[in-house]
């Protein structure tokens, strides 16, 4: 049996048990050790019914010792109930019990909630790994993985395993290189991506297959890249856009509503354009407000807004509700720092007072300030005027460094989207 499979219609019957001691309870003469796998938790007791030997065993165990015991499952009183584990109303009377495997002092304590650094955490990744978070995320990625099958087979999908070592072939990021021992001076490339055999498979008549496969990127690691990882590679022919939406949307759908339990509903179309307007960003997080609004300006004597329209730039507001009262000129300086790293030259903003506003908003005219939607006492307003490129960049980047520095993105949800009519260029800046 595993530790968190036995139930009260297993009393009597006799269970033999592996698993790493979670705690120990010695109360002189009765013993209780919490016995955990990667299923469950279980707890084994030792009283006057048990023998000597397996006392002798039980007394030696500490935490993270590897022990078999075996015993009999035996129902608990309805007062020692323990609700907080699946198999609580339960308890097994151990009748021999053999240390598989001792250990050194911990390093950290193997718990959900550790305290231990990251550094620690990964120096002992072993470890690590026996931790409830880290187990439940490779359990969600198998099933993540298990379900991706199930759906694109039943919709005639094919998997198709697709060569590792392969020749170079020129894309957008460096590749890795593996010298051959049996071809001196030449190497193999790891793929970027599958994509010569994407067309290989396409043209031999293989219209639909997909793989789950590892990418390799020989880049500098950014936040949402890693120098490998691994990607669900959907391949189709004679398709149309809306054939491939209807896919994925029902991928998703289906992955995490028998994974997660989540219906993600309909998932909402967003232009391009309508993306860059709203959000600043082809890729928005949709979870949280704090929308864009596109100014029209162009006639305020506030020369630092009409200069740049005037100059074929655009002007954007964002409204950070509630924030007026904690967020100070240093918070507002960082903000403007933040910006600054995408070409933007700083930002205008203005707090709603109970007896008006303040900061430099407060210098333009009452009927442009009046454009700004759903702006209400006690907020900050936050205005940027430039490039449309950088101040799209800037406040869309910001408006996400904002949401996660005030903790207003709601945990454990999900907004997906789909943002369609890329543009085919984009305008070089240098060149014009």
């Amino acid at each position: 049996h595993t530790c968190g499979a036995l139930r009260p219609t297993d009393a009597g019957n006799t269970a033999t048990l592996h698993g790493w001691v979670d705690s120990v309870r010695d109360k002189g003469g009765v013993m209780f050790l919490i016995l955990r796998d990667r299923h469950g938790t279980v707890q084994v007791t030792l009283d006057e019914r048990c023998d000597e030997a397996a006392w002798e065993q039980a007394r030696t165990a500490r935490l993270e010792y590897v022990l078999e015991v075996t015993g009999e499952v035996m129902t608990r009183s309805e007062g020692s109930a323990n609700d907080k584990m699946a198999t609580g109303a339960i308890e097994v009377l151990a009748s021999t019990v053999r240390v598989l495997s001792s250990t050194k002092p911990l390093p950290f304590t193997i718990t959900d909630d550790t305290r231990a650094s990251e550094e620690v955490r990964l120096q002992y990744r072993y470890l690590d790994l026996r931790r409830g978070p880290l187990q439940n995320a490779l359990l969600t990625r198998h099933k993540a993985a298990l379900e991706t099958r199930n759906y694109l087979d039943a919709i005639g999908f094919c998997e198709v395993e697709t060569p590792i070592l392969n020749r170079s072939t020129p894309e957008g990021a460096r590749d890795y290189l593996v010298p051959s021992r049996v071809h001196p001076g030449h190497w193999y490339a790891l793929p970027q991506s599958p994509q010569i055999f994407k067309q290989l498979l396409m043209v031999s008549g293989m219209d639909r297959y997909f793989q789950i496969v590892k990418c390799f990127r020989d880049e500098d690691l950014r936040a949402d890249r890693q120098p490998e990882f691994t990607q669900i590679d959907i391949e189709m022919s004679f398709v149309t856009q809306e054939a491939i939406m209807q896919m994925a949307s029902g991928l998703a759908s289906h992955v995490w509503k028998k994974v997660l339990g989540h219906d993600i509903g309909e998932i909402p179309v967003l232009t391009y354009h309508e993306s860059m307007d709203r959000y600043g960003r082809d890729a928005p997080d949709c979870r949280f407000g704090m929308e864009h609004t596109t100014l029209d300006w162009s006639g305020t004597e506030f020369r630092v807004v009409s200069g740049a329209l005037e100059s074929g730039g655009i002007a954007k507001a964002m409204v950070v509700k509630g924030a007026a009262g904690d967020t100070s000129r240093k918070v507002i300086d960082g903000w403007t720092d933040f910006v600054k790293r995408y070409r933007l030259g700083g930002l205008l903003w203005g707090k709603v007072n109970p007896d008006g506003w303040s900061g430099p908003l407060s210098k333009v005219e009452e009927q442009y300030r009046s454009e700004i939607p759903d702006v209400e006492e006690g907020d900050v307003v936050l205005v940027a005027a430039g490039p449309a490129s950088h101040v799209h960049a800037g406040l869309g980047r910001l408006r996400e460094h904002i949401a996660r520095e005030r903790e207003i993105i709601p945990k454990g949800t999900f907004a997906f989207c789909w943002v369609v009519d890329f543009p085919a260029f984009e305008q070089d800046e240098e060149t014009g």
